[in-house]
């Protein structure tokens, strides 16, 4: 697959640019001027800039199109764009393969419809005559404006295009910047995040049940009663909602908000999550939990009944202490800083995957502990995805209980992954390293992987006491740059090639321990 093109600019320029496109076109080309119309300013701008057709670009699928296709959602694929729709803002695209490994998709020669801002040109294009960076440009333009700039409540308004820009246009460009830049308290910025989707959560059900809700007929009203309050509800979250992201756009109530939130995260706090348990369990729980409630005196503790609002409210060096049995997540948690993640023993705490996504957990930061928890995944790629720092895991057990075969754990470079006492079944690969990485496993038991870990000659890599055994294909893959042909090794060539220790580990046959491939 083709590199994708990237644009960098700063916020002055693209603030000049959003301003020119929104005051030149909407003044020019739309009937009403009225807000609800930008999408038809963007049609016409971009019907007068961009080449229609004829250029290669990644398409990142979005669910709904995956469902479209029938496909898993997340996938990428490269597609060459066929013709542009400007007026819907999609384009008609030829899909010419996929990147997926592990679940081969048939998908080439496909043609179906993608939203522009969905997709990434390529540097390289068939034509090398094409200007494929001002093509970028313009797909740039139009993705961070409805991504980060525009709501889709904002279609409602009765203001102009004008009036918009000149109440929205430069708070919320500084805001996507100063998260961009790591200005943003990490719990604003997180708090930011939850308030945007739970708006278009809210703002898809308000249509769903629109037309219910618009009737004036007695029987109808009551025939639809119950979509009537669901509507009704909806729309005054929504309000909220709107508020409050109106005073997080101003930066002086932002970083007044940064203020508060670090003086919240200065100490750690305990946060128990109960679930939905009698009260009698409940309060065994919290028994349970006191011993290490306990170990942080002094600390603040919280209580949630779901996984998810404790994700919402943690900060940095937090201990979350799970109670629940039961757990359903949605994926792409992220561990921005350290946290401690706790499964009381006795209760065999399981973390399950809602839908699909790459991931069920990204870590970006360095001492993340997870200890005592089992995570069974039906639909996600991979269940931790350690981008940065290093993730301690202790008595953890991961599972794959889904058709397709994700991974388990996928390390990349300058990452590190300590574990002990853990269990790895049903994966594709249980362990995959890119670059520089190090790993270190101590009485680990892999059952029923095709391959237990996956490394790079840069990889370090000490493995004690370890159970591999259970292996469908191969216990260790390691990728080589210098190595045309794919072949089996013994293990004895590993401290030969790269930085890698292996001591008192079972394998079901010592000669078929190494599989070497080229990178």
């Amino acid at each position: 697959m083709r590199d994708r093109m990237k644009i960098f600019k700063s916020y002055a320029q693209r603030l000049e640019e959003y301003t020119y496109i929104l005051s030149t076109f909407s003044s020019t080309c739309v009937v009403s001027g009225s807000v609800s119309e930008i999408c038809n300013v963007w049609s016409i701008y971009l019907e007068l800039h961009l080449q229609p057709k004829e250029w290669r670009a990644i398409w990142y699928i979005l669910r709904p199109n995956c469902d479209d296709l029938g496909i898993n959602f997340p996938q990428i694929v490269e597609v060459m764009v066929e013709n542009v729709d400007f007026n819907s803002l999609t384009a008609s695209v030829r899909i010419l393969n996929d990147d997926n490994d592990c679940e081969p998709l048939d998908l080439s020669g496909v043609i179906t419809n993608a939203p522009l801002k969905d997709l990434y040109v390529t540097i390289d294009q068939d034509n090398p005559k094409m200007d494929a960076h001002a093509i970028a440009e313009y797909i740039d333009q139009l993705r961070v404006f409805f991504h980060h700039l525009w709501y889709p409540w904002d279609a409602d308004s009765d203001c102009s295009i004008p009036n918009w820009c000149v109440d929205n246009l430069e708070n919320r460009l500084q805001m996507y910047f100063d998260k961009l830049l790591g200005k943003v308290h990490y719990i604003t910025g997180k708090k930011i995040k939850h308030l945007m989707e739970r708006g278009e959560e809210l703002y898809e059900n308000m249509n769903k049940y629109s037309i219910e809700s618009s009737t004036t007929d007695e029987k109808q009203l009551l025939q639809h009663s119950d979509a009537i309050i669901v509507h009704e509800e909806c729309f005054n979250e929504l309000e909220l909602i709107k508020m409050e992201l109106s005073k997080l756009e101003i930066s002086q109530l932002r970083n007044i908000e940064d203020a508060r939130n670090r003086r919240k995260s200065t100490l750690p706090r305990v946060i128990i999550v109960v679930g939905h348990e009698s009260i009698a369990e409940v309060d065994a729980c919290l028994q349970s939990s006191w011993s290490f409630v306990k170990e942080h005196d002094g600390s603040e503790s919280r209580i949630f009944a779901k996984i998810k609002d404790a994700f919402l409210e943690y900060s940095e060096n937090d201990t979350i202490i799970l109670c629940s049995q039961e757990n359903l997540l949605n994926p792409r948690e992220h561990f921005d800083f350290a946290v401690n993640l706790i499964g009381l023993p006795e209760r065999k705490i399981v973390i399950s995957d809602t839908r699909s996504h790459w991931c069920l957990f990204e870590c970006l930061s360095n001492d993340i502990r997870i200890s005592n928890l089992a995570f069974e995944v039906q639909y996600v790629r991979s269940v931790i995805t350690i981008k940065r720092g290093c993730v301690y895991l202790d008595r953890v057990r991961l599972a794959s209980n889904g058709s397709q075969l994700p991974t388990a754990i996928q390390v990349y470079e300058d990452a590190s992954l300590l574990a002990m006492n853990c269990d790895f079944s049903g994966f594709d690969i249980a362990i995959e390293c890119f670059g520089r990485t190090s790993v270190k496993l101590d009485k680990c038991t892999f059952r029923d992987n095709n391959i237990c870990l996956k490394v790079s000659s840069e990889s370090r890599l000490e493995i004690f006491d370890c159970d591999m055994i259970q292996s469908k294909s191969i216990p260790i893959q390691l990728e080589q740059l210098d190595h045309a042909e794919k072949r089996i090794n013994p293990l004895s060539y590993l401290s030969s090639v790269t930085e890698m220790n292996i001591l008192r580990c079972k394998f079901a046959d010592e000669s078929r321990v190494l599989e070497v491939i080229q990178s």
